[in-house]
Formats: structure tokens, sequence, C-alpha cells
């Protein structure tokens, strides 16, 4: 196995190239691509969607790992502190809550199966760089404290391209290609050659960062409007249709003559972090890898102009539209759209499944709603796609685990992950969830779709360097068309990606 062993001659490399970028952010912007998914089309618009579980005894679903003693070995594991990931990996002991008590069996689980003893240390900050940052200053020392590491997705660009971590698939116990493990992410974040994180069910954090469309059926029903799972199941389910559902919608409640949130909308939504999803809705991509095993900054301007404008019109100045950020858009505003759709005070809003979570429980909603995913450009897209927010953790060997370990790292983690389908995600998707949807059959399909349709762009988790993620909100809230903005972008970032790709390449040599 061939260990990376050349970080030092890489950061005067990276320092340049993060030069370039900031650089960039300043004097240009960025461009899109229709998408040439590499992610199989689990479920298509033009099919059934099936309503039968998933039969375990699929190999794809199932761990290969069998029989395997690792003699005691202790494996130590870096877990993030921030927002939704403290349950993740760190439980001591059976507490009576449904996903905390899944965590501690599936560790137990994992420590039995392969005779390992597993060292988990939860950070004490919150911030989401903070492991990685930690991990890599141990790299650097040749500190071997730790094997395993979690960090939130976006933040990983630097200690990826400075070698502070192994890459994956060169690691013998490690079937990256498993269900478990999230395959819109394997896609995009690497190569055939190269990958130095990952994620999938041991990912809480990425479940609860899920995008959906949330709406009142309740509402549908009582202004007769189609059902959204009917549109989904039909191929109908397009950003056109949202807008014709939502026209004429808005009410003013209180009286005051001012559009503002204690009023009635169509649809709530926003052009900060609630812009987002939309792009990857729309089945487009914008770093990809080609034939070549190269990242390729890819573009079809007139599909992304087509796609800006649609979304502009969304949210931009739309009478039936509750904008969030005429509220300065944060991190409060989930609980702001989780209350107006909780007050009936909007057909549908976007959430993602972790604010469902935490505020439309049965006690807070009494009225009935359904899931669908974020709605697609054209009928003519092959299928829906389901936006992660960049938030989500994703896993990474550290760079200082001899080569002697590395088998046993790579089979504990390919463990957790298999043991964390079997225990932990369907303690969190079908009972912390389930009061509601999941005895909704309907949701139920609808989120077994989104799931299995979870496509995570590589530009979006490489977002240090490339910073698309703010030239994309920048453009679904400009009054303007977005076509010379797109059309500036394509040169800026293709230099990046060069700069990118050479740095990238040099972890293999």
């Amino acid at each position: 196995m061939k260990k990376n062993g050349h970080r030092n001659a890489l950061i005067s490399t990276l320092s340049v190239l993060l030069l370039i970028s900031t650089l960039l952010l300043f004097g240009c912007a960025q461009n899109g691509t229709q998408t040439e998914t590499s992610a199989e089309a689990i479920i298509s618009t033009s099919a059934p969607i099936e309503t039968e579980p998933v039969e375990t005894t699929d190999p794809n679903f199932t761990c290969d790992i069998k029989g395997l003693d690792l003699a005691g070995e202790t494996i130590s594991i870096y877990a993030t502190g921030h927002q939704s990931t403290t349950d993740e990996f760190y439980t001591k002991e059976i507490e009576g809550n449904i996903v905390n008590d899944a965590v501690y069996k599936r560790n137990l689980q994992v420590e039995n199966d392969l005779n390992v003893k597993l060292n988990i240390t939860l950070s004490t900050s919150n911030g989401e760089s903070f492991v990685p940052n930690e991990i890599s200053n141990l790299v650097k020392s040749g500190d071997p404290a730790y094997d395993l590491c979690t960090m939130g997705g976006y933040t990983q660009t630097p200690f990826v391209l400075e070698g502070d971590f192994y890459n994956m698939r060169e690691v013998e116990n490690l079937n990256l290609g498993k269900f478990y493990w999230t395959q819109g992410y394997n896609s995009t974040i690497g190569t055939s050659e190269q990958q130095y994180t990952a994620t999938g069910m041991f990912s809480l954090s990425m479940i609860r960062n899920l995008y959906v469309t949330l709406y009142s059926k309740d509402i549908f029903n009582d202004r007769k409007l189609p059902d959204l799972y009917e549109l989904t199941v039909n191929g109908e389910w397009t950003i056109e249709k949202l807008l014709e559902i939502i026209k004429d919608s808005y009410k003013d409640l209180n009286g005051n003559n001012v559009r503002d949130s204690a009023d009635f909308y169509g649809f709530v939504g926003g052009t900060y972090t609630s812009a987002d999803p939309f792009w990857t809705g729309f089945g487009i991509s914008f770093l990809s890898v080609d034939n070549n095993d190269d990242f390729v900054f890819s573009l079809d301007p007139d599909r992304l102009i087509n796609a800006c404008e649609l979304v502009q019109k969304l949210l931009v100045g739309n009478p039936d539209t509750f904008d969030l950020n005429s509220i300065s858009e944060d991190t409060v505003l989930s609980t702001v759209r989780t209350d107006m759709f909780a007050e009936e005070q909007c057909a549908m809003v976007e959430v993602r499944l972790g604010e469902i979570e935490q505020k439309l429980s049965a006690t807070e909603y009494k009225g009935d709603y359904g899931i669908a995913p974020f709605p697609k450009l054209s009928k003519d897209q092959e299928q829906y796609y389901g936006y992660v927010q960049d938030q989500l953790s994703v896993i990474a060997i550290v760079n200082t685990v001899a080569d002697d370990r590395i088998d046993a790292v790579g089979a504990t983690l390919e463990k957790l992950c298999a043991e964390s389908y079997d225990k932990v995600f369907p303690a969190f998707y079908e009972t912390a969830l389930s009061y509601r949807y999941m005895n909704n059959i309907e949701s139920k399909k609808m989120l077994d779709l989104i799931y299995n349709s979870i496509q995570i762009d590589s530009v979006y988790m490489y977002n240090s360097m490339f910073s698309w993620t703010g030239k994309m909100r920048d453009m679904a809230g400009a009054t303007s068309t977005p076509a010379s903005a797109i059309k500036s972008y394509s040169s800026a970032y293709s230099i990046v990606t060069e700069g990118f790709n050479y740095t990238f390449k040099k972890l293999l040599k």
C-alpha cells in the first residue's frame, strides 16, 4: 500500500492556489453546467415508485467483513461536536434515547465483531473545522494520536490537498461501493484512484441536512391543488409547476398592508442557503471528473441561465413567496420557516429533515403534511436529485496511521458504516421521525426517493478553493440577468481547476 507522504512539498503549491482562488472571489464569478451524473438513477420518474423495503440479503447492502479478529486493537476516532453531529459517534451508555441507544449498540457490535476497542473523542468545540485543524497539527508533528476523524464537508479542501488524510482507494478492507456509503458523494469527490473523505449512514448530519419540500396536505386539499406526490410520480414536479401552484396565494392576514412573516404565502424560501438545493435539484453539476480522471469545471451556460432566471422568478420579488432574506436569512431562519409552516401561514416550504425532527413534533403540529423532493428544472429532466447542505459530516483516515494498521482501521470504518445502516439509520429515519410521515406511505416513499438520489457536487465540498456557493447565491438574489456573470466565471475557475488537479494528483506520487 502506498502512503501519502508528500504533504510538506504540497503546502507551497496549495498556498499559491488558495491565493488565486481568493483573488478570483473579488474579480470574477463562476460557471455551471448540465449534469452528466455518474450516480445511478435509483428511481426513474417514468417508472412506479417501489413500495417494498430493500432486500437486505442483497450483497450491495451487506458488509463483506466476516470472521476478522483484530486482536484487541484500539481504533481512535476524533469526532466533531458541531450542531447536529454530537450523537454520530460519541455515546457512553444506554440512555433511553432512540438514536443515542442505536449508536451505542452499533459501537458495541463493531467492537464485538472485530475484537477492537473504539476510543472516541468528541470535540469540545462546535467549530466545523476545529477537528481537521487539530488533526493537521498532529500530522505535521508526526503524532499518531488518532486513526479516524470527522469534519464539516465544506471545510476539507486544505486538509485534503496538504496530505493530511490517507487515500481511501488504497485501503483493502474499505468497499466504498456499498449502499451504506453515499454514492452521490463518491462519484464526485474523487477519482478512480483517489478519494480522501467519505460519507454514509454513520453521518446523521447528512440525513439531518437533507433538503426536502414540505407541503401542507390540508391546505392543498382546501385549495384543490394537485398533490405533490402524484406530480412527483408522474415526473411533473418542476419549478414551473411550483410557480403555477403558488400563484395568487398571498393573503394579508394581519391587515397591515405589509408583506411580513405574519401573512400567508404559497412558498417560503430565500436566496442564501435556501437557494442552494435548486441547482442540485435541477441536475446541474459544476465540478466533475472526466474520463481522464481530471476534475473539470464543466458548463452548459444556457441551462444554468434558464435555471437562474426561474429561481429568481420564484424567490426575488414574488408576492406569493415569503423572502427569508427580508429578515436577514441565517441559522435562525430554520425556526422562522418551520414556525410559519406550523402556523399554517404557507402551503409549502423548503426545509432540512433536521428541522422537522426539531420542530414539527406531534404535539406542536396537528396538521397533515407531505414530503416531496426539490422540483426538476423541466419535465424532460430524467430524475430528481437530493441535495445535502454542505455542513454534513465526512470522515477521513488520518495520514499518520502506520501501514501495518491501515487494514484494521479500514475494516473498522467499513463495519461502522455498515452497522449504521443496520441500526442507526433506521432509528433516526424510521423512529425519531416516524410519528407522522413514517405512517404515511407516500411520504415514506418520497424520502426513499430523495435519499437514494443524493448528489453532492464536489464544488461544494472543495468550497474553500472554488467558492462557488456564494457566487450562485449572488446570482439567485440578483434582479439582473445572470448571463454575463456566468460567462465570466468559466475561464476564471478553469484556472483554479487546473491548479487543483495538479496538487490533487501530486498526492499519489
